[in-house]
């Protein structure tokens, strides 16, 4: 299951999305919960493997630089989890970008089934806009 986690890592690091495509479920989901406004549903949710591959192509043609640092892998049954540091340079701007994540992926019968993305939304905010902060209207 550490392989999975990994791949994800080698996908984005090398801007190359289709290095995760066959460890990934059709039915895919990945979700990013936290909101920098407080929001209880998820910033972005993408529902299977076309969708979310799409995400990584726009995440990295976005970004110069990606580079994962200390990296700690925890499994258990199906589960891993993945706490490190994200250093990105922003393609448009040349801004830094650092954050802290922890990533839950998901692994069943060989596939990844779930993506969770946790890191600091009021550091995504700093860099892309405070449009980030306003709660969405109900």
């Amino acid at each position: 299951m550490r392989r999975h986690a990994e791949a994800f890592f080698t996908a984005t690091e090398s801007k190359s999305p289709e290095v995760l495509e066959p460890l990934l479920a059709p039915d895919v989901v990945m979700e990013v919960p936290l909101t920098a406004h407080g929001a209880l549903e998820p910033v972005d949710r993408f529902e299977g493997k076309a969708a979310l591959l799409d995400w990584l192509r726009s995440g990295t043609t976005a970004f110069d630089l990606i580079s994962w640092h200390d990296k700690e892998f925890f499994a258990d049954g199906t589960t891993v989890f993945v706490e490190c540091r994200g250093e990105m340079t922003q393609a448009v701007t040349g801004k830094p970008y650092r954050n802290r994540y922890v990533f839950k992926f998901e692994v069943r019968d060989g596939l990844i089934r779930r993506i969770r993305e946790y890191s600091n939304p009021v550091t995504v905010a700093a860099l892309l806009g405070p449009w980030l902060l306003e709660a969405p209207e109900s």
